[in-house]
C-alpha cells in the first residue's frame, strides 16, 4: 500500500507541468458561473414556488454532468498517460522495482483522485456562487437553510455513475498514444448523447448515466448508478488484467 501511495505521489508531481491540476478548479468554476449567469440575468427572479437551493444546485450539476464533465474527464485522463506515451515512458517506467499492474493502478487512482477532487470543489463553489448570486440579485433570496445533506447525495450520484465514462476514457488513453484519440473519444460521446436523449435505452448510454441518476425515474436512477459504477468497475479491473505494454 506504501508502495502503491508513493506511486500516485509520482504522478501528482508529473501532472504539475501539465493543464491537469489547473481544470481541476477551472472546469467546476465555469460551470458555476455560468448558472450563476443564467439566474442573475431573470431580471423578475424565479416566477414560481421552488426549492432555490436545490434548484440552482440541480441545474449546476446537470451541465456538469452531460456537458463539461465528459470534456474535463477525457482531457485530465488523458494527460495522465500521455506523459508516459511521449519519449519512451513506458520502457523507462516498466524498469522500476514494481509490480507492473501497480503502474497501471498508480494511474488509474491518481485520474480517479483528480476527479473527485473536482467534484468537491463543484459542491463547494454551487455553496458559494449561490450565495453570492441571492446576495447581487434582488429578487432572488437564497434561503439560510441550505440542504447540504441532499444537494451532497446527489454530488455523490454523479460521481458514481460517471465512473463508466471514467473507465472508458482510462482504457482509450492508455491503449492510444495520441491526445486526439481520447479527446475525440469524449467528444463523440458527449454529441451522441444528445441523441440518446429519445432513445428507449439511452438511460443506459454511458454518457448520460451521471444525468439519469439524479434525473431519473421509475427506478432509472438506481438503474444508471448500478451500471455506472459496476460498468466502470469492470473496465477498469479488465484494464488491469488484460493489460499490456506500451511501447
Amino acid at each position: 500500500m506504501k508502495l502503491l501511495l508513493s506511486l500516485i505521489s509520482t504522478e501528482m508531481i508529473k501532472l504539475r507541468r501539465t493543464l491537469a491540476l489547473w481544470m481541476v478548479v477551472i472546469a467546476p468554476s465555469i460551470v458555476v458561473l455560468l448558472q450563476s449567469l443564467i439566474m442573475l440575468n431573470q431580471k423578475e427572479g424565479i416566477g414560481y414556488d421552488a426549492d432555490l437551493w436545490l434548484m440552482y444546485s440541480t441545474n449546476i450539476l446537470s451541465i456538469w454532468g452531460i456537458f463539461m464533465f465528459p470534456m474535463f474527464c477525457c482531457l485530465v485522463v488523458a494527460l495522465v498517460y500521455h506523459y508516459e506515451h511521449v519519449n519512451g515512458g513506458w520502457q523507462r517506467i516498466y524498469t522500476l522495482p514494481v509490480p507492473e499492474w501497480m503502474i497501471l493502478v498508480s494511474k488509474q487512482a491518481s485520474a480517479f483522485y483528480l476527479l473527485v477532487l473536482s467534484s468537491f470543489f463543484l459542491f463547494g463553489l454551487t455553496i458559494a456562487g449561490g450565495w453570492l448570486t441571492g446576495y447581487f440579485h434582488p429578487a432572488i433570496d437564497m434561503p439560510d437553510d441550505i440542504p447540504v445533506a441532499e444537494m451532497a447525495l446527489r454530488s455523490v450520484k454523479v460521481l458514481g455513475a460517471s465512473l463508466f465514462v471514467f473507465a472508458i476514457q482510462n482504457w482509450v488513453s492508455y491503449r492510444w498514444s495520441s491526445l486526439s484519440v481520447p479527446i475525440g473519444t469524449g467528444i463523440a460521446g458527449t454529441f451522441f448523447a444528445l441523441f440518446a436523449t429519445g432513445w428507449k435505452y439511452g438511460y443506459l448510454y454511458p454518457w448520460l448515466l451521471s444525468l439519469n441518476s439524479v434525473f431519473g425515474n421509475d427506478g432509472r436512477d438506481v438503474t444508471a448508478l448500478i451500471v455506472g459504477i459496476s460498468g466502470g468497475l469492470f473496465v477498469l479491473l479488465a484494464m488491469v488484467v488484460f493489460r499490456k505494454r506500451n511501447s
